[in-house]
């Protein structure tokens, strides 16, 4: 059961999802500077609010970064070498990238604010034989099914857009319990708490 800090901050997000207003042109172009062409093409596909939201989420995981980059004396946080990135500025660069996109998959579901609370309230009477059968279904069951799996949808649509595999494994895992991430922990910790979804 979800905790009343966790319960206020989905509160908050379903309250910013009802403002209809698209990211500030600032944020816009922040946005831009920091996605590749394919990858800038999926997420102008999202709602405002989604993409509100990933910038919100985005500059909180670029603030984190920089500043544990900069004391580099975290014991958990790793050289960028040791996670595969060419330097400490590859690697925030994706990072925020990953968080840009995290929720990519959303796009698939064309479901409205609304149609989402009622997915969100229904899905944990619904168990996964019912998720996948409704994949296969047509219409209302269709979109609910895509945009419970919106994770898994979200990854593979940036894998085919060229993004790195962080990018494109966080989309995949990022409601997945830590121990099944793909993405180093270190990593995937930051991406979750600035998200806190």
């Amino acid at each position: 059961m979800p905790g009343p800090t966790h319960v206020i901050h989905l509160a908050t997000r379903f309250l910013g999802s009802l403002d209809p207003r698209p990211p500030s042109a600032s944020d816009r172009a922040w946005v831009r500077d920091h996605l590749a062409d394919g990858e800038f093409a999926v997420w102008a596909a999202m709602s405002n609010p989604d993409q509100r939201h990933s910038i919100q989420v985005a500059q909180g995981v670029d603030a984190v970064v920089e500043a544990k980059d900069r004391r580099d004396v975290d014991g958990d946080w790793p050289s960028a070498e040791v996670n595969g990135f060419e330097s400490a500025g590859s690697r925030r660069a994706i990072m925020v990238a990953a968080a840009l996109l995290h929720d990519s998959g959303k796009n698939v579901s064309g479901l409205n604010t609304w149609a989402r609370v009622g997915a969100t309230l229904l899905r944990p009477v619904v168990g996964r034989s019912v998720v996948e059968s409704w994949s296969a279904a047509g219409g209302a069951r269709r979109r609910l099914a895509d945009y419970w799996r919106h994770p898994e949808i979200g990854g593979r649509v940036l894998e085919a857009a060229g993004s790195h595999p962080l990018v494109s494994n966080w989309a995949a895992e990022h409601h997945r319990p830590a121990a099944s991430w793909s993405v180093d922990p270190a990593l995937g910790r930051i991406l979750r708490d600035c998200d806190n979804d």
